[in-house]
């Protein structure tokens, strides 16, 4: 019985390989591509076969094949795509010069911010200032920028160069020091400018910083040292590039707040400053007159235009930050 089954399983296997379909029957067209064999048949299929996968004399019938009626390669080309640079934020809303007054006034921030009556206004001068060059980010996070990891050498970069020294100007240093470190933490790879101090500047500001004793004749010597007319030439020239710039109100900074703030609050204190930013001038430089504008962080007054009369020792430059 064993050998009778045997011998029919053998006859079966017989006739099953003696008809068995040869692989590249029908084959009009073939090419080699490394370790494969691609085939064109002539029903009009393709197929592949792996070279390592063919008999002695399938693979000697695909390679004859090729040499005889060789399969074009595909016309294809591959181009790599290297993504263009994106647009620098357009910052400058308006820019002209009408019967010798200058005009320059930037975009506005997304949203105007009221920081209530929290001691707050640095940070969120510095978010305004952040949200016109295109830094967008939420106050929380600026007021809380301590709990954000630390940036390494990027960040002591950006914070040295923000608080200056003989080589520049940081404000910071004294009104806004934090927002510096801020700064530094959260946006170290953005571009901040601070104003240039000479050699003689320097030493002048650092003897009358030394002879001060109060916070405001701190204050008041340090920006005397700087000078307020070259630090407006600073200003319009950060704005006219389309740089928002963090400024800082100090002393009787009162006379510049619009009427509306004294219906709701007292006259702040003289020992007390006010971070905005300044995001706009006009400037008639024949006559010396002009005024700058001011985004604030009370809901009252949100928008301020202020005249230089007014602004006489009251307002300074701090830094500005490129556009993104």
């Amino acid at each position: 019985m064993k050998r009778l089954l045997g011998g029919i399983f053998c006859g079966l296997l017989l006739v099953v390989s003696a008809t068995a379909k040869p692989k590249f029957e029908g084959a009009d067209k073939a090419r080699i591509d490394g370790n494969y064999a691609k085939v064109l048949f002539k029903d009009g299929h393709k197929a592949v076969f792996p070279l390592n996968a063919l008999r002695p004399d399938e693979l000697a019938e695909v390679q004859a094949l090729a040499v005889s009626s060789p399969l074009p390669a595909a016309n294809t080309k591959v181009e790599s795509y290297t993504p263009t640079a994106k647009p620098k934020r357009v910052t400058l809303l308006r820019k002209e010069k009408v019967n010798g007054v200058e005009t320059v006034e930037l975009q506005m921030p997304s949203s105007i911010h009221d920081q209530g009556q929290s001691p707050t206004c640095r940070y969120y001068a510095f978010c305004h200032a952040l949200d016109i060059a295109g830094y967008f980010i939420d106050v929380d996070r600026i007021i809380n920028w301590e709990r954000a990891p630390a940036k390494g050498e990027p960040e002591e970069a950006t914070l040295r160069k923000l608080l200056g020294g003989a080589e520049s100007w940081g404000s910071t240093a004294l009104t806004q020091g934090d927002v510096a470190s801020a700064a530094a933490r959260l946006f170290p790879q953005a571009t901040y400018y601070a104003m240039p101090l000479n050699e003689v500047s320097f030493r002048l500001k650092e003897k009358a910083l030394a002879a001060a004793t109060t916070p405001e004749s701190k204050l008041k010597a340090y920006f005397a040292g700087i000078g307020q007319p070259a630090n407006w030439d600073w200003i319009r020239e950060q704005l006219r590039a389309g740089r928002p710039v963090l400024a800082v109100l100090i002393s009787d900074y009162w006379r510049v707040l619009p009427p509306a703030f004294f219906e709701n609050h007292h006259a702040p204190s003289r020992d007390i400053g006010h971070a905005m930013v300044i995001n706009g001038f006009t400037w008639d430089e024949a006559k010396g007159t002009g005024s700058f504008m001011l985004i604030n962080s009370w809901e009252v007054a949100p928008q301020m235009t202020v005249t230089l009369a007014d602004a006489r020792e009251v307002l300074y430059g701090s830094f500005s930050i490129e556009p993104k």
